[in-house]
């Protein structure tokens, strides 16, 4: 449960082959709940960046049936939302990155939709490239040409409602809505960070990995490690600039 002032650790890292299915994260996940237990730490969420396998794990935890679920309904706008709720760990609840969910908005133009009808208007390249020339315009020329589909401030910028993306703003809304409930419930003297539930911390801790070594391996990164936690902190403090402070938006 994030916590003010309390700084986000890494406990592990467990190497893969990048051939994990979506069981095998559900198996993994609900490992580390167990093991949460086993040591009386609460367990309010976990997280994923958006991937398919991840978000598909995530629905086989939510479906996970226990003998008690927190649930929130309103039947006038077909809402129905709840998640499984552990005896020793309290409600379990699959968050969703927001940073992931503004870089799918706008990488989704960028990827492979060459055309966007919207009404009677329409969105393509060529019109991005216009606005640059207007006066006032907000965009910068690598939203455009050669865009890192990483950069936060990009997916600030430019955002498209494609499916996908459309699925993930529901899920965040879905997931805010039951991280309110679950502190209302069970952690009422508990400060609500909502800020906190994702990815972001990781993001940012394996973006300073790659601007060491931009392709390291898994004993390499072991080795980075205490360097990166120390350049994270003080990231995160504010008082440290760095010209290739930008790198640690990239992620992995």
């Amino acid at each position: 449960i994030p916590l003010p002032g309390m700084p986000v650790f890494p406990v592990a890292f467990i190497p893969n082959k990048g051939k994990m299915k979506a069981t095998d994260y559900c198996a993994l996940h609900l490992k580390l709940r167990g093991l949460c237990g086993e040591a009386g730490i609460k367990l309010l969420a976990s997280g994923a960046d958006g991937a398919k396998s991840e978000t598909k794990a995530q629905q086989l935890i939510v479906n996970k049936k226990t003998d008690k679920r927190l649930s929130y309904t309103y039947e006038k706008y077909g809402v129905y939302l709840s998640c499984p709720v552990y005896s020793d760990t309290g409600p379990h609840i699959c968050t969703t990155d927001p940073d992931h969910a503004r870089k799918t908005a706008r990488n989704n133009f960028l990827y492979s939709t060459l055309l966007l009808i919207i009404g009677f208007m329409y969105l393509c390249h060529s019109v991005l490239m216009f606005l640059l020339t207007l006066i006032g315009c907000l965009l910068f020329i690598k939203d455009i040409f050669n865009a890192d589909k990483q950069d936060d401030g990009a997916a600030r910028r430019v955002a498209f409602l494609a499916d996908s993306s459309f699925q993930i703003l529901m899920r965040l809304s879905d997931q805010f809505i039951l991280l309110t409930l679950a502190h209302l419930e069970y952690y009422p003297n508990t400060p609500f960070i909502p800020s906190h539930h994702g990815t972001h911390f990781l993001e940012h801790f394996y973006g300073i990995a790659r601007s060491f070594i931009p392709d390291f391996s898994f004993g390499q990164f072991i080795e980075m490690y205490k360097h990166i936690i120390i350049r994270q902190r003080i990231l995160s403090s504010g008082q440290y600039n760095s010209k290739k402070e930008k790198d640690s938006n990239n992620g992995y």
